[in-house]
Order: C-alpha cells, then structure tokens, then sequence
C-alpha cells in the first residue's frame, strides 16, 4: 500500500500476522526473544483465556486509560518480571513489565569494555601530563 506525496513517495508497512513472538535487536542482530500469549487480532472477538491464550484487539479504546485490571499473578520467566493487564470493557490487553532482569552475557561483556576504556583513558592521562 503507497501513499503519495506532492514532494516523496512514502511507503506504508503493512500489518503481518505471524507468531506471537517481540523481538529485541541490537546491531541488527537478534538478541532476545520472548513469547506472549497475547493474540492481537480484529477477526476474532476478545476473550480471556488465561493462561492459555488472550485474544485481544490491537488497538486500545477511551476505556482502557483508568479500567485496566491484572489479569492472573505477576510471572517471572527468568529475564522479566510481568503481569498481563485488560480492559474489562473492550478486551485490549498488555503485558506490562514491572522488572527487567540484565543477561549476564550482555553485562561482563560491558563490565571489560568499561575496563578497557577507563584503562586508556586513564593512560592517556599520565603520557599527556
């Protein structure tokens, strides 16, 4: 689908349907995968099968500023801290995280490249002085 502009062309992405996965990048990379039980969709009515499924739809209404409500306990699967949170009017629902848990990779490897930086810096320091 393109929209035209008198001075560019733009492009709209269209809406994929696939699975029900969000992925984090860096460097254009996949570091990270988490898995929702969330399914956005406008085909199919919102229900609340939880734990299972949730079926919700992909857009939130006027309702959903002061009506979300915690839908089950608060989950922990070992890199977030998150409860699922609905409209109890329309259906839209999220899943909020409450904490996010640092990969242990990911962290020694910026705890040696602040070493190797503050380790030139500081050597620069003394040759200049």
């Amino acid at each position: 689908m393109r929209c035209i502009d008198r001075r560019r062309m733009c492009t709209v992405p269209r809406r994929v349907e696939g699975p029900r996965v969000a992925t984090l990048s860096g460097r254009g990379q996949r570091t990270a995968v988490t898995a929702t039980i969330v399914h956005y969709t406008d085909q199919e009515a919102p229900r609340n099968e939880f734990p299972l499924r949730i079926v919700s739809p992909p857009r939130p209404g006027r309702c959903c500023d002061s009506q979300m409500q915690a839908i089950g306990e608060v989950q922990d699967n070992g890199t977030v801290v998150f409860q699922y949170r609905g409209c109890p009017q329309c259906g839209f629902t999220v899943r909020r995280v409450l904490a996010q848990r640092p990969d242990p990779v990911l962290a020694a490897e910026l705890r040696v490249l602040l070493e190797r930086t503050f380790m030139r810096n500081l050597g620069a320091e003394l040759w200049a002085a």
